[in-house]
């Protein structure tokens, strides 16, 4: 009996039953209460499993004590191509099947279409799925059975079970018990499907964020990303570690996922910075370096208009050549005292630069501020109290109000990240993302926490934080470090007590600052 297009239909095979004895009974009777059992024991699965192959891998353990089965697989609908793509497949022996089957010239197509259950056997007639015989004939199927998976909102796939066994496989109670199954299936592809959704929907938010931070910091573009790398690179690398103190201590998927969340977006509280401290490539803000190139050049001009006021003030009366003796001396000093200008201005130049190390000539620069000229509002310094201070920073460009708007940003990215209504499984993204620029021995910042409060995602990111910060491209306000000398820097602050020198040892045996380059 065959229903439309040549497929027996669920009705054509109710309508062939026959009569049932009493032995019959008792078997279908232990037969339905394993059904039963089995419906129960799917519903968790699909309660357990998230991942779909690791839900039909499940599947393919279970069902075979209820229903004959050699194969079961999982097809959804590409609408981009309109074809049936194949997810996952679970077989009880090796077998190749096309990994995506167009929507019109195949059995999976047809139940997607029609929303009907079919049965193929290996004899069927049916020349429109030749291509299909021909395979089950390869792996000596007698009887395939697809399933439509659809749910009350929506039509989410097809299921496919596969026997070597007869062709009357998949009779009557066999068909109402993988159609049974076929409903929970679909739910729980549903919910893989939505949970996919949802999941490329906040992977697409991070990858914004991220974006978003490396629009306000171009200099670091790339950083979220390769810490992000790194960190996780350790997390596993702990995960497998045999030996030390982390020896055992492990990372599930979740808690991998968790830390890359928070290494990703550990930074995003620089949105908060204001643009002109995130990425000040001097001392000076240019602003200010520009009216201190101008205060110079006018110094210049009031130099030269006290020379022409001397020598006007001594010509009266003179002749040609008397003036030309008197005028040399005046011009000599003129430009001796130019020179002198000129080379304090490059002397403040050079210092405006950032210094890895502390400078020793700071005693020049206060002597250069101390000097004075005449303005129109009477005597003023070469260099103001701020410029002063500003240029006197002894590592780096940022002064101490600098730095700490700077260091603001952990909070700033706390508090961004603790508005996020995170699920239970990544609840501790925001607490992992504050600690990162925290030191074992408490000298770090925002909390000043000591070893005890400092989460150990936070301590491996501290390590790849660092040493990607060190090793980048070439930045406004530092030059790259080449990686040898980012370890021994590393190294120190391990012997200092500033960051793990367990996890930096794994760090290094385990090559991981080698995974982003």
């Amino acid at each position: 009996m065959t229903g439309p297009d040549g497929w027996p239909s669920l009705s054509q095979i109710k309508r062939g039953r026959t009569a049932v004895t009493e032995s019959d009974l008792d078997q279908r009777d232990q037969s339905s209460i394993l059904r039963y059992q089995t419906l129960l024991e799917v519903s968790g699965s699909i309660a357990l499993h998230r991942e779909l192959p690791a839900l039909f891998h499940d599947l393919a353990q279970k069902l075979p004590h209820v229903v004959p089965l050699d194969v079961i697989s999982l097809y959804l609908h590409d609408p981009a191509k309109n074809v049936m793509r194949m997810h996952t497949i679970e077989a009880s022996f090796a077998v190749s099947v096309p990994r995506e089957t167009p929507v019109e010239e195949s059995p999976v197509g047809w139940v997607w279409q029609t929303q009907q259950p079919l049965v193929l056997t290996d004899d069927a007639d049916e020349t429109r799925f030749s291509a299909l015989l021909r395979q089950m004939k390869e792996h000596r199927f007698k009887t395939v059975c697809i399933l439509p998976l659809t749910t009350a909102q929506r039509r989410v796939g097809v299921i496919g079970f596969g026997s070597r066994l007869s062709r009357e496989t998949y009779a009557l109670a066999d068909l109402d018990f993988l159609m049974q199954v076929s409903k929970q299936v679909a739910l729980a592809v549903d919910n893989a499907l939505l949970y996919g959704e949802i999941n490329d929907l906040f992977e697409g938010f991070i990858a914004a964020s991220v974006k978003a931070i490396e629009a306000r910091h171009p200099p670091t573009f790339g950083h979220s990303e390769r810490v992000a790398t790194l960190t996780c690179r350790l997390a596993e690398v702990v995960d497998h570690a045999d030996t030390g103190p982390y020896a055992g201590l492990t990372f599930d998927a979740d808690q991998l996922r968790e830390i890359r969340y928070a290494a990703l977006l550990h930074d995003f509280g620089k949105v908060g910075v204001r643009e002109h401290v995130l990425v000040k490539a001097e001392k000076l803000q240019p602003g200010d370096l520009a009216l201190l190139k101008a205060r110079f050049d006018f110094i210049k001009c009031r130099l030269h208009q006290e020379n022409l006021e001397h020598k006007l003030a001594i010509s009266e009366g003179l002749g040609a050549q008397e003036r030309k003796m008197l005028f040399s001396p005046l011009d000599a000093d003129l430009q001796r005292r130019l020179a002198e200008v000129d080379e304090m201005l490059a002397f403040v130049l050079a210092y405006n630069r950032p210094t890895e190390e502390g400078r020793e000539d700071l005693a020049r620069l206060k002597g250069i501020a101390e000097k004075m000229y005449e303005s129109f509002a009477g005597p003023q310094p070469y260099l103001t109290e701020q410029e002063l201070v500003s240029l006197s920073i002894p590592k780096g460009t940022l002064t101490m109000v600098e730095r700490r708007e700077i260091e603001s940003h952990v909070a700033h990215t706390y508090r961004f990240l603790a508005t996020i209504p995170w699920s239970s499984n990544l609840r501790r993204v925001p607490d992992i993302a504050h600690a990162h620029h925290e030191k074992l021995d408490g000298t770090g910042y925002p909390c000043a926490l000591s070893s005890a409060g400092i989460p150990i995602p936070s301590r491996m990111m501290t390590i790849c934080d660092i040493y990607d910060a060190l090793t980048a491209q070439d930045r406004p306000y530092k030059k790259r470090f080449p990686s040898v000398e980012a370890l021994n820097i590393l190294g120190q602050d391990a012997k200092a007590g500033k960051i793990d020198a367990d996890l930096l040892q794994l760090f290094i045996e385990a090559r991981v600052y080698k995974d982003t380059r």
